[in-house]
């Protein structure tokens, strides 16, 4: 069989509109000489691949007659100012958003629940409001979510446990609120980052696989339970700056552990320090400040 021959592309007609609205929703002011939005000129096809390729984006290569699509937006982060257009749940192919480190703010869009082909959600470090998309959670090819360091508020909705595929959770630095919901379904999930929120109640159960969880500056209470510090492959444990009351910590001679780091200041915890701490032979850190525990081990 021959192998098809690859000509010269065209981008579809609909990403192209869906960039020339998200550049119309940018300050011109705020877009630097040399930065990447300032290539794109909409005189040339975005993907084509004599030279008028526009910074910040990747495209399929297509075969025969097919148009090329755009796969990936990675704007460069250069402090770019305005809204995130409606019309980027158009970009179907879409499988990387990143538009970290600028100033982006207002709502996200409720049509980012069309991006079905989307991997990576990177939107730190700008400002935008109001709570998650609630589609958010059908978008069933999310390997990471980053939108650290915003002004995001709501809850984590529930059904969040239908993102088998999710490797990295970031919502730290925001004013999220209410329960966090049991993530255990989350099999393959790594990292956990929600600090600095206002989450609120006991801690829910976390997946076997979790190696990184920072829970600090929050408003949870109740007892850090064996089952948090029994994660087999858990490394980095934050849980300072809330109120929990109590270390349920058990022995784990002859079980696998990996935990080295454990913070815990600036809690309510009360009473001796556990005994069974010391069975935890990867642990190198231990930061129980601000609390009243006794140093004898019990």
């Amino acid at each position: 069989m021959a192998i098809p021959e690859i000509v010269h592309s065209r981008t579809l007609d609909s990403d192209i509109e869906v960039l020339r609205s998200l550049k119309q929703c940018i300050d011109p002011s705020s877009i630097p000489r040399y930065s990447f939005l300032s290539t794109w000129n909409f005189n040339v096809d975005p993907c084509e691949s004599n030279g008028g390729n526009f910074l910040g984006i990747l495209c399929t290569i297509p075969l025969g007659n097919y148009t090329s699509r755009i796969t990936g937006i990675e704007l460069d982060g250069v402090g770019y100012d305005g809204f995130l257009t409606p019309t980027i749940g158009n970009l179907t192919e879409l499988t990387i958003l990143n538009l970290s480190k600028n100033k982006f703010r207002g709502p996200l869009p409720g049509t980012i629940a069309n991006l079905n082909s989307l991997k990576q959600l990177s939107l730190s470090e700008n400002v935008f409001t109001g709570a998650l998309p609630n589609g958010i959670t059908s978008l069933m090819q999310l390997e990471l979510i980053d939108v650290s360091h915003n002004k995001l508020t709501g809850s984590i909705p529930s059904t969040i446990i239908g993102l088998r595929r999710l490797l990295h959770l970031s919502l730290s630095n925001n004013a999220f609120s209410g329960r966090i919901p049991n993530l255990s379904a989350l099999w393959r999930l790594q990292i956990a980052d929600l600090s600095i929120n206002q989450f609120s109640g006991n801690l829910p159960n976390f997946p076997s696989n979790l190696r990184t969880l920072y829970l600090r500056n929050n408003k949870l209470s109740g007892a850090v339970t064996d089952d948090i510090f029994l994660l087999p492959e858990l490394i980095h444990l934050n849980v300072s700056v809330n109120t929990f009351r109590a270390l349920e910590v058990i022995e784990v001679s002859g079980r696998p552990t990996q935990l080295q780091t454990f913070e815990a200041q600036q809690n309510n915890l009360h009473g001796h320090l556990p005994r069974y701490l010391v069975t935890y032979e990867n642990l190198t850190s231990i930061n129980l400040q601000h609390n009243q525990i006794s140093v004898t081990l019990l």
